[in-house]
């Protein structure tokens, strides 16, 4: 069976140079950045997952949902 899912969120772009690093369980991490601070959100610090408010739970949830 095939299935096509959408999800949104605004606030990052994704890039065709990847980070270094890599966020297990989160690989597209590794291709997005944030743009409010620049960075990839490899390379976010708690300062700048306090500004952003970031909360993952929803991304978690939506996938666990999905698959």
């Amino acid at each position: 069976e095939e299935s096509t899912y959408t999800w949104f969120r605004d606030g990052f772009y994704m890039v065709d140079k990847m980070s270094n690093k890599i966020n297990p369980g989160y690989p597209l991490n590794s291709i997005s950045k944030s743009d409010k601070v620049n960075k990839y959100f490899t390379d976010l610090t708690e300062k700048d997952k306090k500004k952003l408010e970031i909360n993952e739970e929803h991304v978690v949830e939506f996938i666990a949902n999905h698959i």
